[in-house]
Protein backbone atom coordinates (compact mmCIF):
# COMPACT_ATOMS: atom_id res chain seq x y z
CA UNK A 1 0.00 0.00 0.00
CA UNK A 2 1.10 4.13 -0.03
CA UNK A 3 2.40 3.79 3.41
CA UNK A 4 4.48 0.67 2.64
CA UNK A 5 2.95 -2.13 4.44
CA UNK A 6 2.86 -5.54 2.56
CA UNK A 7 -0.35 -6.45 0.73
CA UNK A 8 0.77 -8.86 -1.73
CA UNK A 9 4.09 -11.37 -2.26
CA UNK A 10 4.71 -13.77 -4.71
CA UNK A 11 5.62 -17.44 -3.62
CA UNK A 12 8.54 -17.10 -5.24
CA UNK A 13 9.55 -14.18 -4.07
CA UNK A 14 8.78 -15.09 0.01
CA UNK A 15 10.83 -18.00 -0.93
CA UNK A 16 13.69 -16.07 -2.01
CA UNK A 17 13.64 -14.67 1.41
CA UNK A 18 12.98 -17.25 3.16
CA UNK A 19 9.30 -16.24 4.21
CA UNK A 20 5.67 -18.01 3.57
CA UNK A 21 3.83 -14.82 2.03
CA UNK A 22 1.12 -15.15 4.83
CA UNK A 23 3.94 -13.86 7.50
CA UNK A 24 4.83 -10.97 5.15
CA UNK A 25 1.53 -9.55 4.51
CA UNK A 26 0.54 -6.44 6.61
CA UNK A 27 4.69 -6.21 7.95
CA UNK A 28 6.15 -2.81 6.52
CA UNK A 29 8.25 -3.71 3.64
CA UNK A 30 11.47 -1.83 4.81
CA UNK A 31 11.89 -4.38 7.45
CA UNK A 32 13.48 -6.93 5.09
CA UNK A 33 15.35 -4.50 3.07
CA UNK A 34 19.26 -3.84 4.42
CA UNK A 35 19.09 -0.50 6.16
CA UNK A 36 22.50 0.97 3.65
CA UNK A 37 20.11 -0.32 1.09
CA UNK A 38 17.02 1.18 2.32
CA UNK A 39 17.65 4.37 -0.08
CA UNK A 40 17.07 2.48 -3.17
CA UNK A 41 14.41 0.68 -2.63
CA UNK A 42 12.44 3.74 -0.70
CA UNK A 43 13.06 5.99 -3.90
CA UNK A 44 11.67 3.27 -6.33
CA UNK A 45 8.37 3.19 -4.27
CA UNK A 46 8.34 6.69 -4.18
CA UNK A 47 8.67 6.87 -7.99
CA UNK A 48 6.21 4.49 -8.28
CA UNK A 49 3.78 6.03 -6.40
CA UNK A 50 4.15 9.76 -7.40
CA UNK A 51 4.18 8.87 -11.22
CA UNK A 52 2.12 6.16 -11.30
CA UNK A 53 4.62 3.60 -13.05
CA UNK A 54 3.14 -0.09 -13.34
CA UNK A 55 6.49 -1.30 -12.53
CA UNK A 56 10.25 -1.07 -11.90
CA UNK A 57 13.50 -3.08 -10.93
CA UNK A 58 16.56 -2.04 -8.74
CA UNK A 59 18.87 -4.10 -7.58
CA UNK A 60 19.38 -3.87 -3.41
CA UNK A 61 19.93 -6.10 -0.77
CA UNK A 62 17.77 -7.76 1.39
CA UNK A 63 17.72 -9.66 4.76
CA UNK A 64 16.70 -13.14 4.81
CA UNK A 65 14.59 -14.95 7.74
CA UNK A 66 17.57 -16.32 8.29
CA UNK A 67 19.77 -13.44 8.60
CA UNK A 68 21.64 -13.61 5.53
CA UNK A 69 21.85 -10.72 3.45
CA UNK A 70 21.17 -11.25 -0.19
CA UNK A 71 21.85 -9.11 -3.08
CA UNK A 72 18.45 -9.76 -5.02
CA UNK A 73 17.13 -8.03 -8.73
CA UNK A 74 13.79 -6.76 -7.47
CA UNK A 75 10.61 -6.09 -9.77
CA UNK A 76 7.66 -3.75 -7.65
CA UNK A 77 4.55 -3.42 -9.27
CA UNK A 78 2.12 -0.64 -8.81
CA UNK A 79 -1.43 -2.07 -8.01
CA UNK A 80 -2.96 0.66 -6.76
CA UNK A 81 -5.17 1.92 -9.08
Amino acid sequence: NQAGYVTYLSQNAARIIGYEPEELLGRFSGEFVYQPDFHIVSQIFLDIITHQTKQSECVARFIHNSGKILYIQARFYNFLS
